[in-house]
């Protein structure tokens, strides 16, 4: 073969070399601009809901719920119990309270206070039905022979439903993970019968700082 067409040859076989690799290179590109936009994306659609969050003091005392975001939150829906379910399977110890909550709302950069003086329990154990329900008024919880909750039940978060500004649901569960929700779902219901728990009134609301858009 005459070495012009030799090198023609090698010089076409490096084009096509050349070619693929490029094509490839920006295949790879292109699917990495894909990749990082759909997890901006979903960082933004998160943005709102990662910044609503609950905490229970050291003492097992208080119940905190805060929304950081500049905007409101609605059909607030949170479970939490006085006592420890698990121990009390285990060993028969105190009877627990589960506390179903409904709140319409919770407002731009605020905290809402659940504080044990306002909690109160059913005088006999029932089946929970674990509809979240709001707090009652007080008439109607001294008419239905409601009791104190004791002071040596500290309180656990279970979980807690929220729809945002955009009117998606999110769900962060005890162990403070967020998702998506695509419907509501309560932590539990039915069981062994328990103390039922509701609120007397509506818990405190206060403004935070240091909080963002989003």
């Amino acid at each position: 073969m005459h070495i012009g067409a030799v090198i023609a040859a090698v010089a076409a076989l490096g084009g096509l070399i050349f070619t693929a690799i490029t094509s490839l290179y920006g295949a790879k590109v292109a699917q990495d601009q894909l990749e990082q936009s759909q997890e901006d994306s979903d960082r933004a659609k998160r943005e709102q809901a990662s910044r609503v969050s609950y905490w229970v003091d050291i003492d097992g005392g208080r119940l905190h719920l805060a929304n950081r975001s500049l905007d409101p939150v609605q059909e607030v829906r949170l479970w939490f119990t006085a006592g420890s379910l698990g121990v009390w399977w285990q060993s028969g110890s105190s009877r627990p309270v589960r506390f179903a909550v409904y709140l319409r709302s919770v407002p731009p950069c605020s905290e809402v206070l659940f504080e044990r003086k306002d909690f109160r329990s059913t005088s006999s154990p029932r089946i929970f039905e674990a509809t979240p329900r709001p707090p009652l008024r007080h008439d109607a919880v001294i008419n239905d022979a409601y009791k104190d909750v004791s002071d040596v039940l500290p309180l656990y978060f279970d979980q807690l439903e929220f729809v945002d500004r955009d009117g998606v649901r999110w769900r962060r569960d005890r162990d403070a993970d967020l998702e998506e929700a695509k419907d509501w779902k309560p932590l539990y219901q039915g069981g062994k019968p328990t103390f039922i728990g509701v609120l007397v009134k509506y818990p405190p609301v206060k403004p935070l700082k240091n909080c963002k858009d989003g």
